[in-house]
């Protein structure tokens, strides 16, 4: 449990805490009086509570104060030990905390493609897989999603790599990686199908940033990265219909998306879905199905958390849809 309050929260690039641990009684008596429920106290920037790993009895809390300044937590630290607190200090480096839990990810291999940071491609060249059906994607820690690692992620790869061969005799391939990331999808289909036309879109103007950083350290010149809402953008419009169309993204907007998917799509397109779970899967293959779509392939992987799903769907001719 956390609470916050907008002062200022940096001294010389760090952040400073005052740790202590008590009876749950005596934590939340302390933490009323530093004004955790109000933020009355300009002097802290937030303050938690969460469970002591330890088998004393009765339970004891573990207390964080992190202070505006240095000065302010020797204060505090002070107080809390002339109080008969067991209190001690931390400074906390100001560090990009998403960054530093990605730089220690390992490689991910899912055939045909080895995902891997620079840092990891020069640190193993030795043993970097070498053979010549393998394709090698860079992709460094960022704040955008698409890393690999994350089971949605790595369902559209497994989807890639079983509908690709379906397009590589094909002599024009318009595809569309919508709400890209990364770019890591978009870069996987440049890597299979360098022929292809590849449109790669996010909402989020840093996702942009980053993914034209990784399109062109992966050498993709094929690829074009844009800022747009869904399909809103006259770059999207003037390239479809498209022959396939990614969206890892989450279940509510893919099945607001449908209608506009199958604007986009021509009567073969194919498209993969993902970033959703088991239990919402039905839901969407419904949404589609409305549409004109038919499910070609079901994927599935769990994680710590849950069961995640992706789809493989190709627009049925067959099927006469209006789609509003």
């Amino acid at each position: 449990m956390t609470h916050s309050s907008s002062s200022s929260c940096q001294e010389n690039g760090e952040f400073y805490a005052v740790h202590t641990q008590d009876t749950e009684m005596r934590i939340l008596a302390l933490a009323e009086t530093l004004g955790f429920e109000n933020a009355m106290n300009e002097n802290i920037i937030a303050l938690s509570m969460f469970e002591h790993p330890s088998t004393a009895n009765p339970p004891l809390l573990q207390l964080q104060i992190l202070c505006t300044t240095q000065e302010s937590t020797k204060t505090y630290l002070h107080a809390l030990r002339i109080a008969g607190y067991d209190a001690v200090m931390q400074i906390i480096p100001n560090e990009n905390w998403v960054l530093k839990s990605q730089e220690n990810l390992r490689p991910v291999h899912i055939a045909p493609f080895y995902i891997h940071t620079e840092a990891q491609k020069e640190a193993h060249k030795q043993t970097l897989p070498q053979h010549k059906n393998t394709h090698a994607i860079t992709i460094n820690a960022s704040t955008a999603f698409g890393t690999a690692h994350h089971a949605s992620t790595q369902l559209v790869l497994h989807a890639i790599a079983d509908l690709y061969p379906q397009y590589t005799k094909q002599e024009q391939i318009n595809v569309l990686d919508l709400g890209c990331g990364t770019a890591i999808l978009a870069i996987a289909c440049a890597k299979v199908l360098p022929h292809a036309y590849i449109w790669a879109s996010d909402i989020e103007e840093d996702a942009i940033q980053i993914a034209h950083k990784n399109v062109k350290n992966n050498q993709c010149a094929h690829i074009r990265t844009y800022a747009a809402l869904g399909f809103d953008h006259a770059l999207t419009q003037e390239a479809r219909p498209f022959d396939v169309i990614l969206a890892n993204i989450l279940a509510p907007p893919l099945i607001e998306l449908a209608p506009a998917m199958r604007r986009h799509a021509h009567q073969s397109t194919h498209i993969i879905l993902a970033g959703f779970i088991e239990e919402q899967a039905p839901h969407i293959e419904h949404a589609y199905q409305q549409v004109g779509f038919q499910t070609v392939r079901r994927y599935g992987q769990d994680d710590e958390s849950a069961k995640w799903c992706a789809l493989t769907l190709q627009a049925s001719p067959s099927l006469n849809v209006i789609v509003a």
